[in-house]
């Protein structure tokens, strides 16, 4: 009876894999060229919550800006190996961040990044004081791999503060 139950085990798991990757075979199939398959993404076990790193942001209250503690675990989580970093329900006020390789950015239910309405937070000038000629994106990565935005949560651009961008404007930003 034993060896019938690992017999079946091993065969139901075996048909659990074998569905799950011809899940998105079709996609593959009659295509003018040879594609390289996509991988499922995979993150190591390590959650960190972003409260964390508002404790270390001296008088922060909500409605504050976040930024710094945003960035400071993105980069942290990523240097450690990766993980999830998590936002926990609430609104949180950020300027642009950066993400990080082998990091999912995880919004909780009920958890808004809300990207600043202070414009000042896109064009800060560089290291030589030099203003850029164009706008920082909210998020952004650069060179990064392995990298997600999941959960039930939001992103707020608050891109319907500005109305009609005018043409100069919309160039640069």
């Amino acid at each position: 009876m034993k060896k019938i139950t690992l017999i079946l085990a091993l065969c139901m798991g075996y048909a659990t894999m074998a569905m799950a990757q011809s899940k998105y075979e079709q996609y593959y199939q009659n295509l003018p060229i040879e594609i390289e398959h996509v991988q499922p993404i995979t993150f190591p076990d390590t959650t960190v919550n972003l409260k964390v790193y508002l404790k270390q942001l001296p008088g922060f209250k909500m409605g504050d800006l976040c930024t710094e503690a945003i960035q400071r675990g993105l980069d942290e989580l990523s240097a450690a190996g990766g993980g999830h970093f998590v936002i926990p329900r609430g609104t949180w006020v950020t300027g642009p961040i950066v993400l990080r390789n082998n990091v999912d950015l995880h919004l909780m239910k009920g958890a808004v990044i809300q990207m600043t309405s202070d414009r000042r937070e896109y064009i800060k000038p560089d290291k030589k004081g030099n203003i850029p000629s164009k706008c920082r994106p909210g998020i952004s990565g650069k060179k990064v791999r392995n990298v997600a935005i999941t959960g039930e949560g939001c992103l707020d651009s608050q891109s319907v503060m500005y109305g009609k961008v005018p043409a100069g404007i919309a160039a640069r930003c």
